[in-house]
């Protein structure tokens, strides 16, 4: 569902890839075991009924278990902020 946005008030200055991913990482309670699988980024909606004034940037890391490890770990979805806050 698409929805009408207001023009942009400000603008925002965004973390650099490299950085959200080793805040992603860092976030893994077993990191060693996974591997990147794929990434993206975009607003964050709270919820389709849930009227908001803003939403915000993040990225979205998909990470796969390695081979290995495979039938002790269950693939992740790790989202971080893309604002970087100066």
């Amino acid at each position: 569902m698409w929805c009408q946005t207001d023009p942009l008030l400000s603008r925002v200055t965004l973390k650099p890839y490299e950085k959200a991913l080793a805040e992603a990482r860092r976030s893994l309670a077993n990191a060693e075991a996974y591997e990147l699988g794929n990434w993206s980024w975009g607003y964050k909606e709270l919820a389709r009924n849930v009227g908001q004034a803003e939403m915000s940037l993040v990225y979205e890391f998909a990470f796969v278990p390695l081979e290995t490890v495979k039938p002790n770990h269950l693939p992740r979805l790790v989202e971080v902020p893309a604002e970087e806050l100066l």
